[in-house]
C-alpha cells in the first residue's frame, strides 16, 4: 500500500483550515482553490492536470488548486481561503 498523497489541502485540513473539496480532493472539481501570499516557492510548479483547472475556474493568478499542489521544500505557507489568512507548515 502506497502513503497518502502530501497535498497543500491535506496540510491544510490538518491545520484546521476549511477549503471545500467536494471531489474528496481527486482534482477533477476546482473548488479547492487557495490564493497564495506567501512561500509559492515551497510547492512544485502546477503540473497539465492543475494548469487546466486553474484556467476552467478562471482562477486569479497565484492560485493554486490545493488538492494536487504538492510540497517540495519544507517551510510556512501563508495562503487565502474565503476570507481567512491562514499559516500552513509544509
Amino acid at each position: 500500500m502506497s502513503p497518502p498523497k502530501r497535498t497543500l489541502l491535506s496540510l491544510a485540513r490538518r491545520a484546521k483550515v476549511r477549503i471545500g473539496y467536494p471531489c474528496r480532493g481527486e482534482g477533477i472539481c476546482g473548488k479547492c482553490d487557495v490564493e497564495i501570499l506567501s512561500g509559492g516557492e515551497l510547492l512544485a510548479p502546477p503540473g497539465d492536470e492543475e494548469r487546466a483547472l486553474l484556467a476552467r475556474e478562471a482562477c486569479a493568478p497565484g492560485a493554486r488548486m490545493s488538492c494536487l499542489a504538492i510540497p517540495c521544500a519544507s517551510g510556512t505557507l501563508v495562503i487565502r481561503v474565503g476570507g481567512g489568512t491562514f499559516r500552513v507548515s509544509v
